[in-house]
């Protein structure tokens, strides 16, 4: 049932993908190197060519645009299963 799926990436990155697509950011893709990354700050920073401090900013305002703490267990896997719905292109995004 793919609208079960496009509502579960909805609820849990919707934010950020309304954030990304009204101020040109690419947030979402940063999001997503940085769980390929093991959310590690240093090795995503690495992965994009980017400082650690800069990387370290974008993650905390991906944060704030999300509304929730994404190393939270719950949120993290939430985060995670979307990403791979998005990937699958089964989600509206």
């Amino acid at each position: 049932e793919e609208e079960i799926y496009a509502e579960f990436v909805e609820e849990t990155l919707g934010n950020l993908i309304k954030y990304d697509q009204e101020n040109g950011t690419d947030y979402l893709k940063i999001l997503t190197a940085y769980f390929e990354n093991e959310c590690s700050i240093i090795n995503t920073a690495k992965s994009l060519y980017c400082h650690k401090n800069t990387m370290t900013y974008k993650i905390n305002k991906i944060k704030e645009v999300l509304g929730y703490e994404i190393l939270d267990n719950e949120n993290r896997m939430k985060i995670m299963v979307s990403i791979y719905i998005m990937k699958m292109g089964t989600g509206r995004y």
